[in-house]
């Protein structure tokens, strides 16, 4: 039996075909611009080497896969391995002869040609239909297109999942309607996707046709138990239609003078007070509102010479009513000044999209009054001591030279020890009187903090003291964030207070600017 079983083993072993061959083909000799193309090599026989392959035609290769298959047929034992090469052409191109060694044998492929077709939009009575269209042929940099792409089912028709691409909007920047809109043309029914579109360069820009996929279940068959509908509907697969759109091109034009805003706006500029302490802040809110690219307005930076300015980012909103795009701005910035300043005017330049021309408006400028500012210092008054004065009044004597010269170098001595006594004393009380007003600003700024109830309030007492310590710069940031970015940070006033005991001395110089 186990003779049998050994000559049987031989005779399979020796009947394996050693013929050796190679083949390659293609799943799709033709297909559309960037489409996936698999590229499989065949080796029958015995051992195989492989070329290594990175490209094809100058297109690289994005994926390999490998496969072996052991066929007996009319006791032939073959072999085979297999491997498979995927590229995404954008051009006709021909695949090229590739050499292969098989059992020591050199061995080489055939050259495959691939076409690669043009996609052409769906044509009238078609099953689906994509459509894309601008609402104007021409425009300017910075002007709203308004960008539609439609998708037509017919009635009837199935369709269980539908895929859009995104469009190639190269030199635009774009915007999306979150609204999709549905409706009914003759016998389509017709989904909508709106874009608004602001070209960003001169030109004629195109956006290409558009690819959709069109997704249709489709149920395998089965036999026996897997009939049932319940396994039916897991054993479906989707089977993909494409179809194109059509392409759509815009001409755009510059606008003068290198600007970037388009439409029609108008600016305003607001403080919360005219009239503030010294070191405080006051809030100055700059608005623009319009219809246009409001997106575009660069943040403002006012140049104001001697102040600490703070300036947040701006916030932008905008919505299309009635066909128009509309929006405001808005910003808001700080400044701390220790004297009386003004705001000056604001400029905001655009192109008048109803004037045809570049318009320039203005804000008004502000002036604000500054009190209480300790920057000024008042200097120790000095009095006259009462033997000087007494000693001017005396009636001058006669007297010899040499007494004459002693007592005017006694006099000289005598007026130098009064002013360095005076001037100590004037230098202590300053001193003195610089430490109590320190030590009572101290305290009243400490107090203030412990007993601060909002972000507002505290926000506003740490502002002058910005760019003093790490602490009081992240409580800055933390309660910068509360306010304005709607977010619930917690400050430590411990360490608050902690580090303006620290840096007490500061209290009684003034603010050390940036």
């Amino acid at each position: 039996m186990r003779q049998d079983l050994g000559k049987i083993l031989l005779t399979l072993l020796f009947s394996v075909s050693l013929f050796a061959g190679v083949s390659a083909k293609v799943d799709q000799n033709a297909v559309y611009r960037g489409d996936n193309v698999n590229l499989t090599i065949t080796a029958e026989g015995g051992d195989a080497e492989f070329p290594n392959i990175y490209e094809i035609d100058s297109f690289p290769v994005t994926g390999t896969s490998t496969a072996r298959s052991t066929n007996i047929i009319n006791g032939d034992i073959t072999s085979s391995v297999s491997h498979t090469y995927s590229f995404s052409p954008t051009r006709d191109v021909i695949i090229p002869s590739y050499e292969l060694t098989v059992d020591g044998e050199r061995e080489l492929t055939k050259a495959i040609p691939v076409r690669v077709i043009k996609p052409t939009a769906s044509t009238a009575g078609a099953d689906f239909i994509a459509e894309l269209s601008l609402d104007k042929k021409e425009a300017y940099v910075g002007e709203s297109v308004r960008f539609d792409i439609k998708f037509k089912r017919r009635l009837g028709a199935k369709a269980d999942k539908v895929q859009i691409n995104e469009p190639a909007l190269k030199g635009f920047w774009a915007k999306k309607v979150e609204e999709e809109s549905q409706s009914s043309e003759g016998e389509y029914i017709v989904e909508t996707h709106t874009y608004l579109l602001f070209p960003q360069q001169e030109g004629n820009l195109t956006i290409p046709a558009l690819e959709v996929a069109v997704g249709t279940l489709k149920q395998r068959r089965n036999n026996g138990f897997f009939n049932d509908p319940f396994f039916s509907r897991m054993t479906n697969q989707l089977q993909w239609q494409k179809s194109f759109s059509n392409a759509v091109s815009l001409n755009v034009k510059p606008l003068p003078s290198g600007l970037e805003l388009y439409g029609s706006f108008s600016i305003g500029a607001d403080v919360d007070k005219a009239s503030v302490r010294a070191n405080k802040p006051v809030n100055l809110t700059i608005t623009v509102t319009g219809e246009g690219n409001v997106e575009d307005i660069i943040k403002f930076d006012p140049l104001i010479d001697d102040v600490i300015i703070y300036a947040d980012e701006p916030q932008t909103r905008s919505k299309l009513i009635n066909g128009k795009y509309v929006g405001s701005f808005k910003q808001k910035i700080a400044i701390i000044g220790d004297k009386d300043f003004v705001i000056p005017a604001l400029d905001l330049r655009y192109f008048d999209k109803d004037q045809k021309r570049v318009i320039t408006k203005k804000t008004e400028p502000i002036a604000i009054k500054v009190t209480g500012s300790t920057v000024t210092t008042t200097e120790p008054k000095i009095e006259k001591s009462t033997a000087i004065i007494e000693s001017e009044r005396e009636t001058p004597t006669e007297s010899t030279p040499a007494q004459t010269q002693q007592e005017d170098s006694t006099t000289k001595y005598l007026y130098l020890f009064i002013g360095v006594v005076l001037g100590v004393l004037g230098t202590y009380a300053g001193m003195n009187y610089r430490r109590k007003v320190g030590t009572k600003k101290e305290d009243d700024l400490l107090r203030a903090i412990e007993k601060a109830k909002d972000d507002r309030t505290l926000f506003d007492l740490l502002l002058p003291f910005g760019n003093i310590d790490p602490v009081i710069d992240d409580a800055l940031i933390r309660l910068e964030a509360n306010l304005y970015g709607k977010e619930k940070n917690s400050i430590d006033k411990e360490k608050l207070l902690e580090c303006f005991e620290e840096h007490a001395e500061l209290l009684g110089q003034g603010v050390v600017k940036s």
